[in-house]
């Protein structure tokens, strides 16, 4: 019964939104099909045809409306009533690789000069400008809740920046940063 009950409210929902299954299909944008296969691969739906995890993350995940909304620019003002936003989560980044992930964005403000492919964020997360200057974020980057990356500087690829941290200087490739102010905890350093 139960079941019953969730696929007819996923078919009613489904129904409201047909033009951003129209918009998702006529533009075709390839960082936002890079996006959608990074969140079915996180949420292990993978066997899930594009449209059906398409819907269910518009449906269940306000993030991803953000997301999909963020992508589709301009196109999407005139549907984003039909299914609202998250109110708290401000995405203000000119370019921004595929696979951008928001696993909770509550509270979270994106505003770099450039982000990396594989970008995961969490909860309460600042990135943004301070004396001038915007962070350049590398790939396969993630920021853990709480954490802080503000000024012009440059994060590396595959860096992780932990809870709570606050990032005020560069960080090198394939390191972790913590602690407030942020220092380097681990560096993997690459053997030849």
């Amino acid at each position: 019964m139960k079941r019953v009950v969730k696929n007819i409210f996923f078919a009613i929902n489904s129904s409201r939104l047909i033009f951003h299954i129209l918009l998702f299909k006529l533009k075709a944008d390839p960082l936002f099909a890079g996006d959608l296969l990074r969140w079915k691969e996180l949420y292990h739906k993978e066997k899930h045809s594009d449209i059906s995890a398409f819907l269910h993350f518009l449906i269940y995940k306000p993030e991803f409306r953000n997301l999909f909304y963020y992508r589709m620019g301009n196109a999407s003002r005139v549907i984003k009533f039909l299914c609202p936003q998250m109110n708290t989560l401000y995405i203000n980044t000119k370019k921004i690789g595929k696979g951008l992930f928001i696993a909770h964005g509550f509270s979270c403000i994106i505003s770099a000069e450039s982000i990396g492919e594989n970008f995961w964020v969490l909860q309460q997360v600042t990135v943004g400008s301070a004396h001038g200057g915007d962070p350049v974020i590398g790939n396969n980057v993630r920021v853990f809740a709480g954490a802080k990356v503000i000024g012009k500087i440059k994060i590396g690829n595959n860096v992780d920046v932990g809870a709570n941290a606050v990032v005020v200087k560069d960080v090198p490739d394939n390191s972790t940063a913590v602690g407030v102010p942020a220092r380097i905890i681990k560096r993997d350093i690459p053997t030849d």
